[in-house]
């Protein structure tokens, strides 16, 4: 599933890249390699503790789970595919700023917290994101793009193209983790981000 998914994310990148260049002339140069999707995300101890793997588990104990999300969340289409997907109609939910959130599940206020993929949080509480087989949360990769003037510059095309899949979620919750929870500055986080990729500032 996972390579099916996988396969989605690029049919819908050249998708996109097309769209772009047909209709505006905008230069799709990469896809970075993570997304900042919504996804669910449980404490390790919780999920051990029912046997979960992916969404698809939480189906067998929705009537006693209480998922979590920001104030937009329960009315988003995210949501209502990922529900009727996994037949959790019978879960409780909870609504609430999303500064609480990730506090609120490590705190055990919510088994399950609409979290987004990157958030640095999530490593910052050990959480972990449940696998997604159905591919019910949309993606939301993060892409560079060019303008028509700026796509006529060859180097300029060949900097930006050599980041192509080089930066993983994981890279990003860190890089995320830097800043708002160590209140270190971006460019910190930037520095982080060239030594991870391989690159000289």
């Amino acid at each position: 599933m996972e390579q099916e998914q996988a396969i989605e994310r690029i049919a819908m990148s050249i998708e996109v890249a097309h769209y772009l260049r047909e209709e505006y002339n905008i230069l799709m140069v990469a896809s970075l390699g993570f997304q900042n999707a919504y996804c669910f995300a449980m404490r390790r101890d919780r999920m051990a503790g029912l046997g979960l793997s992916s969404i698809a588990d939480l189906s067998e104990h929705a009537a006693e789970l209480t998922v979590g999300g920001d104030t937009e969340f329960f009315a988003r289409p995210e949501w209502v595919n990922v529900r009727d997907a996994y037949g959790l109609g019978a879960v409780t939910t909870r609504s609430m700023d999303s500064t609480f959130m990730y506090q609120a599940v490590q705190d055990k206020k919510v088994d399950v917290i609409g979290a987004y993929t990157t958030d640095g949080r999530i490593t910052a509480f050990d959480l972990v994101v449940l696998d997604d087989p159905k591919a019910a949360f949309p993606p939301y990769d993060a892409i560079v793009l060019l303008s028509p003037k700026a796509a006529q510059d060859s180097g300029l095309v060949s900097v930006l193209s050599a980041l192509a899949n080089k930066v993983s979620d994981d890279m990003m919750r860190e890089a995320n983790r830097l800043v708002d929870l160590e209140g270190q500055s971006p460019e910190r986080a930037s520095e982080f981000l060239y030594r991870e990729i391989g690159l000289n500032k």
